[in-house]
């Protein structure tokens, strides 16, 4: 018996119609995907053989497995008609269809919904999503939603016959996560469907001009990448305008999809930088059509971008404004959302395209030095979406409060910003410290403005201690840390610097922190210094003289240190001396995590390739004091095998002593050519027995060149000449 048969045809709940076409790879996988649904849900499968048996790949006889219900269809290029066919025999309370190329994933969501009898009677409409993969791995796809399943109607029916869809849909909407896999358009295979569907639609459009659907189908699949492509799509979008615009009363759905042609004319005009077409287009077409929320935000979209290519910035922000209102506005009905989102110009409709939009006229009003263009939507920005809002976003907010120095919408801010707590986002803390890095703020300006906000967030707590600095009310700003605990880690790291300007030792603050912590925060400290590098110096010997021994002062020494000496524009003369403290830092810190025997004789491949790096170093500068070059250079060498990233130090620190020892040759030679025109002048002196003349330029002979034995000769010669007088 076919899995089919176990429904009941008394009480069916649900009708599950299927195409087969010749698609023998992937038929079982859809049918197995549906079998839950088939066992466990009152149900009806019907297939529609759209090949015929003797054309088979055998597909038909894979269907027959799961039902007796094949009805064959004589194909004749009609998607709709093939799927009425199907929808004729439906006797379900609801129906569903797909492709034999599909297969579900799972359908446990939506058996638990066709055995609620009550969620069955409050919706009319249910979606479930579809995955078109772009690659045969599976790791890029399209995910829209699909309104493949209805509460049957005597008006449900299937209409154009390409790229077809169940009218009429109703609210309420029951969206589920629910998805099909399908791999149709992947390769060669998706190309002759795109070019088999254009055929289609071509053939469509000659039976029926009026057919609103084919045209917008049409024109979406001829693409825009070249300009000829966007004449074709000119042309095409034309003709079904022009076919709508005579057309004496046009259906709801006509409307949407004549709007569909308008956008792809306007996005091309987009593409061709035509930016006045596009408001031409918008006067020429845009009257004769009410739009859904969803069509205005599109509208709104390429209006917006055409007006801010114009320079005109008022303009530009009416038509954000209508987008932010119509946006909100499907935000809070997710149901109709859901009914008027299509796949065309999807992308338009988003938090992403919302926030690129702001952003666009953020910086315009950030050069044109128009702060309060910017604050006007401090309260619409969709702040509780994801981080990446926050991140793309309060850069812009917080440099138009800081120059317009205004308070009070900064405390609106910081009560858009943070959680039911009062504590702000973390990256509200790392978009102030990127802040004050800027050439063009001043960094106690900024502290001081937030320094008057009202609020608990450690944040504000630091920013108003770093403003009461040299005041009474700095004791007091102290405590308020100490008693929230408030410890040094990201964002709250300018309270590490604060405390060491001060004497204090930052030991409380940091140990709380566990070490992954304690490593990102040391790489925000270091960061802080990367434009400020002549600082650095005083900035170690700071941390040095306030902060008792750890590994954890080790570790940020080093990186310190690291930071300073590895720049190529710190100069030799100011990093050698940072040099053995580098490697002792890098040496202490490791010795707290690893076993000694691991740094003896050939330091152990276990430890990180910075601890090799530094055992090497130090030993090489111990060498180097010892006179012993060749075992320094040798330990220079050794260490960078360890550490690539010190390469260039190593190479700099080498080329240093080869230039010393050419200098040395070179200083050499010289002294020796002195020497000989010196020992001329004795010799001379010498044959004329002048050795009273002889002996200071002996003693200046022998300092320039003790080891010469023609020094000592010299002056056993003169020694023997005095002797005989």
């Amino acid at each position: 018996m076919a899995v089919q048969d176990r429904y009941r045809a008394q009480n069916c709940v649900l009708t599950i119609s299927l195409l087969v076409s010749n698609n023998l790879k992937t038929i079982r996988k859809c049918l197995e995907s549906i079998k839950p649904l088939l066992q466990q849900v009152p149900s009806q499968l019907v297939a529609v053989d759209t090949i015929g048996s003797a054309q088979s790949d055998g597909s038909l006889a894979v269907a027959r497995e799961y039902t007796d219900e094949i009805i064959h269809f004589d194909w004749c290029n009609d998607f709709a008609a093939a799927r009425n066919t199907g929808l004729k025999a439906a006797r379900g309370e609801w129906f569903l269809f797909l492709d034999d190329d599909e297969w579900f994933d799972d359908v446990s969501e939506l058996v638990t919904f066709f055995n609620d009898s009550q969620a069955r009677q409050k919706y009319r409409t249910l979606s479930y999503l579809k995955r078109d993969y772009l690659d045969l791995a599976g790791r890029h796809f399209q995910e829209n939603a699909q309104m493949r399943c209805v509460r049957l109607t005597p008006q449900t029916s299937f209409h154009s016959r390409v790229h077809e869809g169940l009218e009429p849909l109703h609210l309420p909407l029951k969206e589920t996560k629910a998805f099909v896999h399908h791999y149709g358009y992947v390769g060669g295979r998706g190309k002759k469907k795109v070019a088999r569907n254009e055929q289609l639609l071509e053939a469509g459009l000659k039976t029926d001009p009026q057919d609103f659907h084919l045209w917008a189908q049409l024109v979406a699949g001829i693409g825009r990448s070249t300009a000829t492509d966007r004449k074709m799509v000119k042309q095409k979008a034309r003709a079904g305008l022009n076919n709508f615009l005579a057309t004496d009363t046009p259906r709801y759905d006509d409307y949407r999809n004549a709007f569909t042609l308008v956008g792809y004319l306007m996005s091309t005009a987009l593409l061709d930088e035509k930016w006045t077409e596009i408001l031409q287009l918008q006067a020429e077409f845009l009257p004769k059509f009410t739009l859904t929320q969803y069509e205005a935000c599109i509208l709104d979209a390429m209006l917006f971008q055409a007006h801010q290519k114009l320079k005109q910035p008022n303009k530009a922000q009416t038509c954000l404004d209508d987008y932010l209102l119509k946006y909100a506005w499907l935000q809070a009905h997710q149901q109709e959302y859901s009914m008027q989102q299509s796949f065309y110009f999807k992308t338009l409709v988003s938090v992403t395209n919302e926030v690129g939009m702001l952003r666009a006229l953020f910086a315009e009003a950030l050069k044109d030095q128009n702060y309060q263009r910017i604050l006007h939507y401090l309260e619409l920005i969709p702040w509780a979406e994801d981080a990446g809002v926050k991140q793309q976003l309060l850069p812009f907010v917080l440099r138009a409060l800081y120059f317009e120095e205004n308070s009070h919408a900064l405390q609106q801010l910081l009560g858009l910003l943070q959680n039911a707590a009062g504590k702000l986002p973390v990256i509200f803390g790392k978009t102030v410290s990127e802040l004050k890095q800027q050439d063009d703020i001043e960094d106690t300006k900024l502290t001081q403005l937030l320094a008057r906000t009202e609020s608990k967030d450690p944040y504000i707590l630091v920013q108003r201690a770093l403003a009461a600095q040299g005041s009474l009310a700095f004791t007091q700003r102290l405590k308020d840390l100490r008693k929230q605990k408030v410890t040094c880690e990201v964002p709250y790291e300018e309270f590490f610097w604060l405390l060491c300007a001060n004497g204090i030792d930052p030991d409380f603050a940091v140990a709380p922190l566990n070490q992954d912590v304690w490593v990102l925060t040391v790489a925000s400290l270091v960061g802080k210094y990367a434009t400020q590098k002549d600082e650095l110096p005083a900035v170690i010997t700071q941390i040095e003289n306030v902060w008792q021994d750890t590994s954890r002062k080790e570790l940020l020494l080093a990186s310190l240190r690291r930071s300073y000496i590895y720049r190529e524009d710190t100069l030799l003369s100011e990093l050698l001396p940072q040099l053995r403290p580098y490697a002792q830092n890098i040496l202490h810190y490791a010795q707290a995590l690893y076993l000694p025997e691991l740094f003896a004789g050939e330091p152990s491949r276990l430890l990180p390739g910075e601890v090799r790096f530094g055992v090497y170093l130090e030993r090489a500068l111990g060498e180097r004091d010892a006179g012993n070059l060749d075992l320094y250079f040798a330990n220079l060498r050794w260490g960078l095998d360890c550490y690539e990233a010190a390469k260039k130090l190593v190479e700099r620190l080498l080329k240093e002593y080869e230039g010393q020892q050419v200098e040395q040759q070179q200083v050499n030679a010289e002294l020796l050519r002195l020497g000989n025109q010196v020992k001329a002048q004795i010799l001379e002196l010498l044959k004329n027995r002048q050795t009273a003349q002889a002996r200071p330029l002996l003693a200046e002979l022998q300092e320039l060149l003790p080891q010469d034995e023609n020094v000592q000769q010299l002056q056993a010669l003169c020694q023997a000449i005095e002797a005989q007088a």
